[in-house]
């Protein structure tokens, strides 16, 4: 976690349109893996949490799951931007799975899209009294990284992917400079049943024939050929995964936090089982 603004004042109580007694957490991204685990945490806490969702269907999940949907879309100003002035904001904003090469062209437009999205989110907060504001973002940044793992203070070595992300993390600096409170979070590969991993990479290599299931059975990884990732994942991701990009989680854990899935083997033995559930 790359720490851009610890804000050390204290605050104002929340007193927008969302004031009560119990914390209020908003989520963007709220219906993907990442935004309905967060819901969880903060529901048990006590957390009043609200999650933006463009969909009525995503809207439904969001209320099973014990949130508030807020409907909207982070492109486009609208009410949920009143909704968001909680304590505490967590920002997931939305990748495109991009299934062709990202040239030059595509990943400004990327870029674009991404940096509006944020100044949609942070210029309507940006006189409330919001806590803190966590801002979720990918670890493409930094390209191939070698055999050695780095920390989140390495310089980026943007891949073509990565040069999406690169304006967004110059403006959220500009953002931390103007007295923000936030926190860029890079989550790295989050793997697990429901995540991209299971849509994006394990359901299209069974549905290509080249995977075996291996629930209740010793789990082994092997690299596949470039020229095989790349037809049934695509280039980007296959690119992506075979990237040797290692990463440090020593700040993680030294907060104390424990991974439910530790090792990628772990991880894919438990998509793969719920898959033959």
């Amino acid at each position: 976690m790359r720490v851009l603004s610890v804000v050390t004042s204290s605050l104002a109580l929340h007193t927008g349109p969302m004031a009560t007694d119990r914390q209020a957490t908003f989520v963007t991204g709220a219906d993907g893996f990442v935004g309905t685990e967060l819901i969880k945490v903060f529901v048990a806490r006590g957390h009043q949490v609200f999650g933006l969702t463009p969909s009525a269907e995503a809207a439904y999940r969001l209320r099973r799951a014990g949130a508030v949907p807020v409907m909207g879309d982070l492109l486009e100003p609208g009410q949920w931007q009143d909704e968001a002035a909680a304590d505490w904001i967590f920002h997931l904003p939305p990748h495109a799975a991009c299934v062709s090469r990202v040239t030059r062209r595509r990943a400004r437009s990327i870029a674009r899209r991404l940096v509006l999205m944020d100044a949609h989110l942070v210029d309507a907060v940006a006189d409330g009294a919001t806590k803190r504001i966590v801002h979720v973002a990918d670890t493409g940044c930094y390209g191939a990284t070698g055999p050695h793992p780095i920390t989140e203070d390495a310089p980026p070595r943007s891949s073509a992917w990565g040069r999406c992300f690169t304006p967004v993390l110059d403006r959220l600096d500009g953002y931390v400079i103007a007295g923000l409170p936030i926190v860029t979070a890079f989550s790295g590969w989050v793997y697990g049943n429901g995540s991209w991993l299971r849509e994006r990479v394990i359901e299209p290599v069974i549905a290509a024939g080249t995977f075996a299931r291996l629930a209740n059975r010793p789990l082994r990884v092997w690299r596949v050929p470039a020229a095989t990732a790349r037809f049934v994942v695509g280039p980007v991701l296959a690119d992506s995964l075979q990237t040797d990009a290692v990463f440090s989680n020593l700040r993680l854990r030294g907060i104390g936090f424990r991974y439910r899935y530790p090792t990628l083997e772990q991880g894919l033995q438990q998509v793969l089982g719920a898959l033959n559930e």
